[in-house]
């Protein structure tokens, strides 16, 4: 059974700039991004800081996409916001999530040769 591996195998592609919803798409990865405040188990939205790189996408059809906050899996259905802090709304967090905790892509993108 291969399906476990099926994800490692898969090829990344580059988003059209409107309605490209391909699971295999491939995000760029901001820089520094953190949580600005403490979000409780079963929250819906995160405040998002980004100092140093740029900006959070918040074209709505480059959502849903998953971050790691601090170790945790976390879906992101809509971004707002066009300074930082940025507002993301997330499906409900199934733990608590500390102020200062970094966020990042969930799965980054690599280059192949």
């Amino acid at each position: 059974n291969t399906s476990a591996f099926t994800g490692v195998w898969q090829v990344g592609t580059a988003a059209s700039d409107t309605g490209d919803t391909s699971a295999t798409l491939e995000r760029l990865e901001t820089d520094g991004s953190v949580l600005t405040a403490t979000a409780p188990a079963g929250s819906t939205s995160l405040s998002i800081a980004t100092p140093l790189g740029p900006l959070w996408t918040t074209t709505a059809d480059d959502c849903p996409f998953d971050v790691n906050v601090g170790g945790w899996q976390v879906t992101v259905t809509a971004v707002s916001g066009s300074s930082s802090p940025q507002t993301f709304t997330v499906n409900p967090t199934a733990q608590l999530l500390t102020a200062n905790s970094a966020v990042k892509l969930w799965r980054q993108a690599s280059l192949g040769l």
